[in-house]
């Protein structure tokens, strides 16, 4: 098997990513932090989605 070194090349992006949604795990602390961030930029949308208190926690749970 021959390996060659492959050398990196950086690429323009196909398109501006302007959407980004977080899932919190917690319902207070989380949610309050995000928040933060969301009026920073105007170019960029930040959904900040809080997780039920009865729901399940868990990474695929909040998905």
């Amino acid at each position: 098997m021959i390996l060659r070194n492959r050398l990196y090349e950086r690429k323009e992006p196909d398109r501006d990513a302007t959407l980004c949604i977080i899932y919190c795990e917690g319902s207070k602390k989380e949610p309050q932090y995000f928040q933060y961030f969301k009026g920073l930029s105007s170019r960029i949308i930040l959904e900040v989605v809080e997780a039920d208190s009865q729901g399940d926690n868990s990474p695929s749970g909040l998905y």
